[in-house]
């Protein structure tokens, strides 16, 4: 066996600011409002919003359903209209379609966009010190850019993309927020459909799609990806760098924590703010992973030693 194949390291958005590639989530609002400025005041019309960018994905979770209603009631013209017109019949709701498209494929589009402009580094050109990252350890990465491969020479088949990687403008990046559609109540739920105006009903399916494309399926990924999650039995040290550990994420850690339990790995784990270790802490107790199996570091004091 080689060495380090018993070693995981697991990628997070962390990995890229350290090594000063601009993929923070407020980064890819600057970069919105300079490319598609009328998207920008959509996404900021239309969400629970203060401006910060950087929580984008879970805000995808609260948009603003009674306000694009509200907005849109301008369209839903009365059958009794003096000035009717057959384009009445479908006005309403192809307003609502374009604005919860734009806000979910339209946003989407734009984000593989972004990622795929953001600006790797040479090793020869990089401002920071390479880290350690030994070539035959195993990487899961929940980055969507190359850094690992063109920075760092990791063949691709030693990196496992979690949620995809962005190779040109047709990638299929998995992006979105945690709060499964099943548990959002349809606006058609419990209306007399018999009754309702057809134009309301269909404007109605409109909102309940935006929810479920912009949910990021983490079943389904695991689903996908269940080769790797299973091969993870011989797993001696696991070194996760730049994740934050948000929530959305959690169901990959306790799959992780569950199927390398054989050797109950000691895990190293970066951090960014001290004020971060607690929260960190926490998640962990949730995976079920002993704090005495745990230790926090600076992202360049995580070295792959035991």
């Amino acid at each position: 066996m080689l060495p380090n194949t018993r070693l995981l390291y697991i990628i997070g958005n962390g990995f890229d600011l350290h090594h000063h590639i601009p993929s923070g989530y407020a980064a890819f609002g600057r970069y919105v409002s300079d490319v598609d400025p009328s998207l920008h005041r959509l996404f900021e019309n239309y969400f629970s919003f203060d401006g910060n960018w950087a929580d984008f994905e879970n805000t995808l979770a609260h948009l603003d359903v009674d306000l694009i209603l509200d907005e849109a009631s301008t369209y839903l013209v009365s059958y009794s209209a003096d000035d009717w017109s057959d384009a009445f019949h479908h006005d309403y709701q192809y307003e609502i379609d374009r604005i919860v498209s734009s806000l979910s494929d339209g946003l989407k589009k734009r984000f593989t966009e972004w990622i795929c402009s953001l600006p790797i580094p040479a090793p020869s050109s990089c401002q920071v010190p390479l880290l350690n990252l030994p070539l035959h350890s195993r990487y899961l990465t929940f980055n969507y850019t190359s850094t690992l491969q063109k920075l760092y020479g990791v063949a691709p088949d030693r990196i496992t993309y979690i949620h995809n990687r962005a190779v040109d403008l047709n990638s299929d990046l998995v992006l979105g927020h945690g709060v499964s559609p099943k548990t959002i109540a349809s606006l058609n739920a419990g209306a007399d459909l018999e009754d309702q105006d057809t134009r309301v009903t269909q404007a109605n399916e409109c909102i309940d799609r935006y929810f479920s494309r912009t949910y990021k399926p983490t079943d389904r990924v695991i689903s996908t990806h269940h080769a790797f999650f299973n091969s993870l039995s011989d797993i001696k040290r696991i070194c996760v760098l730049g994740h934050s550990l948000s929530k959305v994420d959690w169901p990959y850690f306790a799959l992780i924590a569950e199927n390398t339990k054989v050797y109950g790995p000691h895990w190293a784990v970066s951090y960014h703010d001290e004020m971060d270790i607690q929260s960190m802490m926490g998640a962990f107790s949730e995976f079920g992973i002993p704090a005495a199996k745990i230790t926090y570091a600076h992202i360049t004091d995580i070295h792959p030693e035991t």
